[in-house]
């Protein structure tokens, strides 16, 4: 009868990772009733045969985005991450999407995201044009020359192939023309 005792002396727990923004349930013990539950460990069961997340309530198998934004850093946008759903926001997240078509930084303002327009991010970022170095300048002379000289080549190549051809067709003329005059005359008599 002891053991019996003991077995109602246990209270079933749950484990979650709390490392996990999402807490997903990772498994379960028995701990003696009335022992303070640390981080990641409720009483509360999860929902049957369903991926379970835990949200500080209780247990969902639904995700939402939750949008983060730095605190220290003027409320500038950092990530969004999935959290589940019915979890009280963290003081650095929101639900509120940012637009599209917002230009960095992008920060919150406590209602809506706030970026700077195209244009001023393009000002901003502007590329500095680049030096040429004299060695790219002598490399991409040599590569027009070399390219002018292909060209040359390809003309001349061309050239002398339809010269081939025009020969080809002579010599062949001729040769049907030289059988032709061999070839014995057959016909009248004489």
């Amino acid at each position: 009868m002891a053991e019996s005792t003991e077995q109602n002396d246990l209270q079933v727990v749950y484990l979650y990772d709390t490392k996990k923004p999402t807490h997903p349930l990772t498994g379960s013990t028995k701990l003696a009733k009335g022992v303070a539950l640390q981080p990641g460990q409720t009483t509360i069961a999860p929902i049957n045969e369903k991926e379970n997340f835990f949200n500080g309530q209780g247990w969902t198998d639904k995700l939402v985005i939750a949008y983060e934004f730095d605190t220290d850093n003027n409320n500038q946008y950092t990530d969004p991450v999935m959290i589940p759903e019915g979890q009280v926001l963290a003081a650095n997240q929101t639900f509120v999407k940012p637009k599209d078509g917002l230009y960095w930084p992008i920060r919150f303002n406590g209602t809506e995201w706030i970026g700077i327009t195209k244009e001023e991010f393009e000002k901003a970022h502007a590329a500095e044009p680049i030096p040429v170095s004299q060695s790219t300048l002598a490399l991409n002379a040599l590569g027009q020359q070399f390219t002018q000289a292909k060209a040359e080549s390809d003309k001349q190549d061309q050239s002398v192939n339809a010269k081939i051809d025009q020969l080809t067709q002579s010599v062949n003329l001729l040769g049907q023309m030289i059988a032709k005059a061999q070839a014995p005359q057959t016909g009248g008599t004489n």
